[in-house]
């Protein structure tokens, strides 16, 4: 489970599963995404395996907090799974299967505002990793930054093939005449 490999190398640096979640809204949520609700329980199972260890430590706001880190044992599985080499698996994009299906919207004007809605909300996630990424300055990147900064630039690649992909898309539906089934007669006269 890739989940348990990210939250192995994110507790490299001790971190509470609150301040997991946190990671995972603001820089994996472009290419990974796990609630809270998953985070926790993965928690505890990486702590069963021994992957992770935790302590508790008082929190200045509210009440004590469960950190954890990273075991020997846990970074030898995640180093273990890093040398299998790219981890393909079968993806589940949900814009795809719909895209899939989307003859079953209405026709063309229905299909052509979908896309246009995909294309607007591809457009803003461009612009926030662009402004992300023209913000940093690889010289001065640690090892682990500059990894990351790789995974952005790969999330900003395939953000701007979905887009490209948007134009193709909606040029291809303004070209094409409309292949509508007839409807069936209902017997009715």
């Amino acid at each position: 489970m890739v989940l348990e490999y990210l939250l192995v190398a994110l507790c490299r640096t001790p971190s509470s599963g609150y301040d997991l979640g946190a990671v995972f809204k603001a820089a994996l949520r472009l290419f990974w995404s796990a609630e809270l609700s998953q985070v926790y329980p993965t928690l505890k199972r990486l702590e069963r395996r021994r992957w992770l260890k935790a302590r508790t430590v008082p929190s200045d706001r509210g009440p004590a907090r469960r950190v954890y880190e990273s075991t020997e044992r846990g970074r030898e599985a995640l180093s273990a799974w890093l040398a299998q080499g790219p981890a393909f698996r079968e993806e589940r994009y949900a814009v795809a299967a719909q895209v899939f299906v989307l003859d079953a919207a209405g026709g063309p004007e229905a299909s052509a505002a979908f896309i246009a809605r995909l294309r607007d909300s591809l457009t803003d996630r461009a612009a926030a990793l662009a402004a992300v990424d023209d913000q940093i300055k690889v010289a001065d990147l640690t090892d682990a930054e500059f990894h990351q900064y790789l995974s952005l630039r790969l999330g900003r690649r395939v953000v701007e093939a979905r887009l490209a992909w948007c134009r193709e898309a909606l040029e291809a539906l303004a070209a094409r005449p409309s292949k509508a089934k007839p409807k069936r007669p209902t017997g009715r006269r």
